[in-house]
């Protein structure tokens, strides 16, 4: 997120304090956040978009649309099991950013922590 200001913040305060969220993505970034907002909020009724720099409370009455996907759909679960482990592989052996040691998928840090908690209680 960022401050009110535009500055990187790892505070959540400041988002409710006027920031946002950061950009990603360029235009396909901006086509997520349009199609987040309309399964988010309009398709399921929840309130319009409210300007909390008018006044307004920023969280309020949040719509909430829940996706499944059937995995063997399209081809057998063991197919697809290995592709996404596969992906997983590719993504974790790219070279992390300057400052980082390794770079994780979604999920890596709670796997791990799960793991230290039933070795180490």
């Amino acid at each position: 997120i960022v401050d009110k200001d535009g500055n990187p913040s790892t505070d959540a305060n400041d988002f409710v304090n006027g920031g946002g969220h950061v950009p990603f993505g360029g235009h396909k970034g901006y086509a997520l956040m349009m199609a987040t907002e309309f399964l988010g909020r309009i398709f399921t009724g929840a309130d319009a978009f409210v300007d909390s720099k008018h006044g307004g409370p920023i969280m309020r009455h949040q719509g909430v649309t829940f996706i499944a996907f059937k995995a063997d759909l399209f081809q057998p679960f063991s197919d697809y099991a290995n592709r996404a482990d596969e992906m997983g592989r590719r993504v974790r052996a790219i070279p992390p950013a300057p400052g980082f040691d390794e770079v994780l998928m979604p999920g890596d840090p709670e796997v791990r922590t799960r793991a230290n908690r039933q070795r180490d209680g």
